[in-house]
């Protein structure tokens, strides 16, 4: 089977060992979910060789990427080819409506700083929980006026995500599933997490490109759907041993309740 690079050498995208080199990087992550059936969303089209590559490695994957310039030649089978801008909320919402919720979004589009930061903010949130959000060629984000594109707020975003990933000193368990036993955060009665606090679970930040990832569901919502889905995280299947510990801890919660009630009377 070839690999990741291989395809993207003979694609000839930029993504590949013979330019930005992102592909080793991509591999560590999309290799093991290689397989799935995905939807993934890519912002930039240009030549469409990238598109082309991400078919290839992704066998049973839909690709849909966005570009400013009408480019819906390119289309072809689990391929679609959308125009419009990236800073425009609406035509995201649209096409998440109508391609989405996406597994995997990747941006390689205008490199501007608005126009990122509007597309993170925007499509973040709809992404589907467990999903990775990938930004390329960070290093455009300095250019400036030399190159329009900006300020470098995005760069400034993503310190600022650095926070949320840390749930703003609210929680100090690295389980998320502990947050509401965490004996830390109920001392210090700290104010309630915020949605980003909530939703990060990890920034990887390498030379030009950065990796933001969803939390999976919560064990608590995977055992109301009564289901065992696969997501985007190294171990990518939940295993029946957390569905077990969930319901465990649930119940030593309600007996300490109880316990607590009949004290009271």
């Amino acid at each position: 089977m070839k690999t990741l690079d291989d395809i993207a050498l003979g694609y000839k995208t930029d993504k590949s060992s013979m330019w930005h080199n992102y592909t080793k990087l991509y591999a560590l992550y999309f290799d093991p979910i290689r397989n799935e059936k995905l939807k993934i969303l890519e912002i930039g089209v240009d030549k469409g060789y990238s598109v082309k590559a991400w078919k290839e490695y992704f066998p049973n994957a839909e690709i849909t990427a966005i570009d400013i310039i009408d480019l819906k030649h390119l289309e072809e089978e689990r391929v679609n080819i959308i125009t419009g801008s990236q800073n425009d909320v609406n035509f995201l919402g649209q096409v998440n409506k109508d391609y989405g919720p996406f597994d995997i979004i990747i941006d390689d589009g205008s490199h501007h700083n608005d126009d990122m930061k509007c597309s993170f903010e925007y499509l973040f949130p709809l992404l589907k929980k467990g999903g990775l959000y990938i930004v390329e060629d960070l290093h455009a984000c300095y250019w400036g006026k030399s190159h329009g594109t900006g300020e470098p707020v995005f760069i400034d975003l993503l310190k600022k995500l650095i926070d949320g990933v840390n749930s703003g000193g609210k929680s100090g368990t690295a389980n998320i599933a502990l947050d509401d036993e965490d004996g830390w955060y109920h001392q210090k009665k700290l104010a309630p997490m915020d949605w980003w606090e909530k939703n990060l679970e990890f920034i990887h930040l390498y030379r030009s490109i950065v990796f933001i990832k969803k939390y999976p569901p919560s064990e608590k919502d995977l055992y109301i759907e009564g289901h065992f889905p696969n997501y985007l995280t190294v171990g990518k299947t939940v295993p029946l041993k957390y569905y077990e510990s969930y319901l465990k801890r649930k119940v030593k919660k309600i007996y300490r309740k109880i316990k607590y009630f009949l004290k009271k009377i």
